[in-house]
């Protein structure tokens, strides 16, 4: 899971800086700068993304901002000619898998994208290419949006570490497991946040369940494989014990370890 940590912009607004893990840290164990990127200038424009991306949430979980407004490159700045010259370049995730991408009307991934591309370019004079892609490695993002259900699962910058300076479990405990013929139902809880794994042996697929601290749900995965719910779970600094099914034609979910 990426970790994040508020850089603030010269005009006090609040940048979403994407780290990795080995990134640097102060002696605290805490995240060094590493060189927030200043997308003050085209502040209005991220905006008028962001509102858009809210209505559209369904279809859409995250939004990070690629090219020459990520990299910043001295030699070559943005806007270096004047307000304007320079495209802005985002790169969408979509909501569930790539089969999921749809096109055609305003209400489908595509159709909705394309119909703002449009309105952006009358409103701001200043193209914008919206790519239903993920950030490929090694290139530089700034991410500017995400769904909010996402949004209130990010770690907090005073959750406990480990040796390494690296986020610890959050102070998770196990309250136990509930089995039936077909279920097994563990709960993980902390004072501010429960995860529910429910293992669905005969439909050989796992839910992970994000409540907050009243028990409301915040947001919810179906996982086809053991191996993607673990790692969810290891994200969150949960090593969950998974068994292994028996008797079961679909093995898909079988534990992989």
């Amino acid at each position: 899971m990426e970790r994040f940590v508020p850089i603030y912009g010269p005009a006090g607004e609040i940048l979403l800086v994407r780290f990795s893990e080995d990134q640097p840290r102060n002696p605290d164990g805490k995240f060094a700068s590493g060189g927030g990127k200043d997308l003050s200038v085209i502040k209005p424009e991220l905006d008028r993304v962001k509102e858009f991306l809210d209505k559209h949430d369904n279809l859409f979980s995250k939004a990070s901002i690629v090219g020459s407004w990520a990299a910043q490159d001295p030699n070559r700045m943005p806007d270096r000619k004047g307000p304007g010259t320079s495209d802005i370049d985002l790169m969408i995730e979509q909501e569930g898998g790539r089969d999921k991408i749809t096109a055609g009307g305003p209400k489908t991934h595509w159709g909705a994208v394309a119909k703002f591309e449009g309105e952006f370019k009358k409103e701001f004079d200043r193209p914008i290419h919206m790519n239903i892609e993920k950030v490929l490695g090694g290139n530089p993002s700034v991410t500017i949006w995400e769904k909010k259900s996402a949004r209130s699962l990010r770690f907090s910058e005073d959750q406990p570490r480990d040796s390494d300076g690296k986020f610890g479990s959050g102070g998770f405990e196990n309250k136990g497991t509930v089995k039936t013929t077909d279920k097994k139902v563990t709960t993980y809880s902390s004072p501010n946040h429960t995860i529910v794994i429910e293992h669905d042996t005969k439909e050989s697929k796992v839910i992970v369940k994000h409540l907050d601290k009243d028990g409301d749900l915040l947001t919810k995965q179906t996982h086809d494989s053991i191996g993607a719910a673990r790692k969810e779970l290891q994200s969150q600094g949960i090593d969950h014990k998974f068994h292994a099914l028996r008797n079961s034609e679909d093995q898909s979910c079988a534990d992989d370890s």
